[in-house]
Parts: C-alpha cells; structure tokens; sequence
C-alpha cells in the first residue's frame, strides 16, 4: 500500500491504523477484561503475604489453595533458603487450556480450573493443585533467588531483567 502525499485528502490511509495501535497501547484493560470476565464477580482471599483471587463460588478453592501454598511454601523456603514474598494467585475457571504458569511481572500463579485429561487430576480432587502449586511455586521461589553472582545484577537491573536474565531456557 503506497501512502499518499500529505493535503489530498488521503490522510486516513496511514493515519488510521497509527491511531487504532495507540489506541490498543493506552487501553490493555480489553484484554484483561477478556482474561478476567467481570461477569465472573471476582473476590479475594489473602492469608498469609498470600492473595488469591477467585470468581464467586469458589471460596472453598480459594481458602484451600491458600493453605496449601503455604505448605508448599514452607517447604520450599526452608530447602531453598530463599523467601516468596508477597505474590498473588489467580484461579481462572474462564481459561479454555490447562496449562497453569507463574509470571515475574507481576509476580503472580494462574491456575485454570479446566479439568485434566487425567481422571485423577481433576482440580477437585486436590492432587491437581498440590502438583500444580508445587511446580509454580518453585518458579515463584526461583524468580526471588538472590545468590552472590545474581546480587549484583539484580542491584543495577532491578527485579524483573535480573531474574530474566539468569533464567534457563526451558
């Protein structure tokens, strides 16, 4: 597409699209909003340095996920010498995969409540969330290890690039 020269009237063609990406820059609440349906009337349950947010009518979830990533934590703390801090969970029956994740910025796990196709993982049974915390939380723990060679780095690049930056790449 071949722009046209400034003053025929012909501005939009270039001006459009410029405008919609600025536009889609300034408001990312759509995108969240189609992650986290407001239809869902999320809450919150903090315990411990721990938040979980969870839609309405999955309070019991919530309390249990809560509990259980503070043993698991413990756990982990105390083996790897390295503390969490305060981080957030999200528990998002609105997500069509299974796949739960932890993320460095913001510090936060998100678990789909989308059963697994193992029958003896479905999220109600318990051993799917003790499986998944374990594993998130250990990412969780890693993003927080400060260690003599990452100290230095995490000093001039802060907690998000320094973490990154050592991470392997599985």
């Amino acid at each position: 597409m071949m722009l046209a020269p400034r003053g025929n009237g012909n501005e939009w063609l270039w001006r459009t699209p410029v405008l919609l990406f600025a536009l889609l820059l300034l408001f990312p609440s759509a995108a969240l909003a189609a992650r986290y349906p407001a239809r869902l009337k999320w809450r919150t349950y903090s315990q411990g340095g721990i938040e979980v947010h969870f839609p309405r009518g999955y309070e019991s979830y919530a309390q249990r996920a809560a509990t259980r990533s503070r043993v698991v934590l413990d756990t982990l703390e105390n083996w790897l010498g390295t503390r969490a801090g305060h981080f957030h969970i999200a528990i998002n029956p609105a997500r069509d995969d299974l796949f739960a994740h932890a993320t460095l910025f913001p510090l936060r796990v998100e678990i789909p409540l989308n059963p697994a196709l193992d029958k003896g993982l479905r999220p109600q049974s318990g051993l799917y969330l003790d499986r998944v915390l374990a594993h998130e939380l250990t990412h969780i723990i890693q993003f927080r290890t400060v260690t003599s060679f990452t100290r230095p780095l995490r000093t001039v690049f802060g907690e998000v690039v320094a973490p990154a930056a050592v991470a392997p790449d599985w």
